[in-house]
């Protein structure tokens, strides 16, 4: 099987799942947005049966179609998935798919055979976001893994439309926090590092729903893809 890595996000707890079926650590390789869809405890039975889910895989020697085909696809899906019974396929969203029809109908058909049989009758639905990374043959371009908060101005689009000030001074700077770009299919995922400042609750919230304006062919693979974001003492003011 071409390999590649599968991130599933469920109430907040992430794994990370190869081709294979093998449970690998997880990395801090993919941020994701939707962190907060479901709340409550997962049942660990449930975590269980969903650790066994096999990842769908592309195979390099039959293609996608059964036929042979030499130059795999570079991208990555996000798909948002409900379950609402245990015997029923998830409603799926695909959130963003860069552009690759390919790609996307491949984990549709996929998701469509995924079942959540935890599930009991009256049960809340299960909402889950994973991603699917598929490296293919091209490189796998992304932003610097280190960025200043002057970089993700530069890739803001239309910086003139943000009329915003912050007192970067009053929050307990200098800072990093993880920074993967979204925008505009979701939102930007945004994480503090280490102990976290209510102060900077407005300034991360900015940050979620900044415009970007990268490049189509660099979000296919950019998408998810988490750098540092050094956060200095300073105002920022864009009034």
């Amino acid at each position: 099987m071409f390999q590649k890595s599968a991130i599933i996000l469920l109430m907040g707890l992430s794994l990370a799942l190869a081709a294979s079926g093998q449970e690998k650590p997880p990395s801090d390789g993919s941020l994701l947005p939707f962190t907060d869809d479901t709340e409550g405890p997962l049942d660990p039975s449930c975590l269980t049966q969903i650790q066994g889910l096999p990842a769908p895989g592309l195979d390099a020697r039959r293609g996608l179609a059964g036929g042979v085909e030499r130059n795999l696809p570079t991208g990555r899906v996000l798909v948002r998935l409900t379950f609402a019974a245990a015997d029923k396929a998830p409603e799926a969203q695909i959130v963003f798919d860069g552009g690759n029809a390919v790609l996307r109908d491949f984990v549709k058909k996929e998701v469509d055979d995924y079942r959540m049989p935890c599930l009991k009758p009256g049960d809340q639905p299960i909402k889950a976001v994973r991603l699917f990374v598929y490296p293919g043959s091209e490189p796998m371009r992304r932003l610097t893994q280190e960025l200043s908060l002057v970089d993700v101005l530069k890739i803001t689009r239309d910086l003139k439309a943000q009329s915003v000030r912050f007192d970067l001074n009053e929050m307990g700077c200098p800072f990093k926090i993880k920074f993967a770009p979204w925008q505009p299919y979701a939102p930007n995922a945004v994480r503090e590092i280490g102990a976290s400042d209510p102060r900077r609750a407005s300034f991360l919230k900015w940050l979620r729903e900044l415009p970007l304006n990268l490049p189509e062919q660099l979000m296919r693979t950019a998408a998810g893809e988490v750098s540092t974001v050094s956060v200095p003492c300073a105002v920022l003011d864009l009034t």
